[in-house]
């Protein structure tokens, strides 16, 4: 494939740091980074041990780090303005998000059943925001979910899965096929990369300090890990089949292509990018990441990468050797990708509602409201033993996406050029939407228009 042009210079748009200047403003945005360093320890606690286990000393921490920050930010709300203003707004969004979370999963008493807090009103809504619950449940209904995206992306590809080869086959297998594939599907990554690189490149969005290692996940899913400046790819969206009348394997690439521009052009980027700009106690790190709080605005951002990904596929298409097909089939898969998370979600969260409420039927209920009367009792399909805490890192890909997506819309109303759209939308990891639309519109855009 012939080098792809891309324009300079990298990271176009990137005004001075902005800075806080109340006094009490930043020692609460400092304050607001313990809280959530304490909620990661409290998922590490859940996730990152064999024997999972909740200190409650933990969650006593948690409780008493709200309790001062939501003191202090009613007592800056108002008394500040400007960039501060804003700040103060974030934060009390993200005090809120994680009381409503803990208030459910973590009470400090026992609580009666009739007066446990609800799953959808209380929980859903406090952390992604008033009519969230509402919207899950009426996305899965029949006249709304994307039925015929999924008939048809399932059509437009079934070629090439029904002859198709496992990935940890060519990784793992010893055999003459295997051991002939294995390479080329290395050199597949590192044409991917190469790829990946000239996006972000024309995007302006390639940092120009430090590298990154691109390698295989083995965890049947993607993700970009910050600390060790590593980006994992699910190996089986690479897909290697056999087209029919062929005796020889080929790769199909254009989804890893969108997977990498997420990761990348959309993480990657976000993280060096926002550690550019935002005051000090704004940055968020690897340790004070706390997926209830930021992973809307982060998988959002990145989700939104994919489509100004797309769309630089397609404009490319010949130098990509990509064919009119292969763009129709990236694109309906695109269109299902999030939709499909839903139900598993919300038959969790049913499930959860049926156990810890003793409300309802989680089976009956998803079934009445999709319509699918069989496929929701599948337990292989929905696995009962799922962290509570995943339910809510998959719905952040689908309140980000609502949410980045008014965004920006909002600035293609004003005329705002796709590149600056990508570096507004990488400005901050913000927890409260309407806080990061008024950063964008009232302080980002002013100032990388001079």
């Amino acid at each position: 494939m012939t080098e792809l042009a891309y324009r300079e210079p990298v990271f176009k748009y990137q005004p001075e740091r902005w800075t806080i200047r109340d006094q009490r403003v930043e020692e609460l945005a400092s304050h607001r980074r313990r809280l959530n360093r304490s909620f990661c320890i409290l998922e590490s606690q859940l996730k990152g041990d064999s024997d999972p286990c909740v200190s409650l000393e933990t969650v006593e921490r948690i409780y008493s780090d709200l309790r001062l920050l939501n003191e202090d930010a009613e007592e800056l709300s108002g008394r500040v303005d400007g960039f501060d203003e804003i700040v103060v707004r974030d934060v009390a969004t993200n005090t809120r998000v994680v009381k409503s979370y803990m208030d459910y999963f973590h009470p400090r008493r026992f609580l009666k059943r009739g007066n446990r807090p609800k799953i959808g009103g209380d929980c859903v809504n406090g952390v992604f925001g008033k009519g969230s619950w509402k919207a899950l449940k009426n996305s899965c209904r029949p006249e709304n979910f994307p039925h015929s995206t999924l008939d048809r992306a399932t059509r437009m590809l079934y070629p090439m899965t029904s002859r198709s080869l496992d990935a940890a086959t060519i990784l793992d297998g010893v055999g003459e096929l295997p051991s002939r594939l294995k390479q080329d599907l290395y050199n597949q990554l590192s044409e991917l990369s190469r790829v990946t690189d000239s996006f972000c490149r024309g995007s302006g969005l390639m940092p120009d300090t430090g590298t990154y290692n691109l390698e295989f996940s083995r965890q049947e899913f993607s993700y970009w890990e910050a600390p060790n400046h590593l980006a994992a790819l699910d190996e089986d969206r690479l897909l290697c089949y056999r087209p029919e009348g062929s005796s020889s394997y080929c790769f199909f690439s254009p989804f890893s292509m969108i997977i990498l521009m997420h990761e990348l052009g959309g993480h990657r980027a976000h993280d060096i990018y926002q550690s550019r700009i935002m005051p000090e106690h704004m940055v968020v790190t690897e340790e004070d990441y706390c997926t209830l709080a930021y992973n809307p605005c982060s998988e959002g951002t990145a989700l939104t990468m994919e489509e100004f990904g797309f769309k630089w596929m397609t404009a490319n298409r010949e130098t990509l050797g990509l064919s009119e097909d292969d763009l129709r089939k990236t694109e309906m898969h695109m269109r299902k990708y999030v939709a499909t998370k839903l139900p598993r979600i919300l038959y969790g969260l049913l499930n959860l509602r049926e156990r810890v409420e003793e409300k309802g039927d989680a089976e009956k209920d998803l079934a009445k409201l999709t319509g699918n009367f069989v496929y929701f009792q599948d337990p292989m399909t929905f696995k009962e033993d799922n962290q509570a805490g995943d339910y809510f890192q998959q719905l952040a890909y689908y309140y980000g996406q609502r949410r980045t997506g008014r965004l920006v819309k909002k600035m293609r109303k004003d005329g705002v050029p796709d590149d600056q759209m990508m570096h507004a939308l990488m400005a901050g990891v913000w927890c409260d939407p309407k806080a990061q639309e008024r950063f964008i519109f009232e302080h980002y855009l002013p100032a990388i228009a001079g």
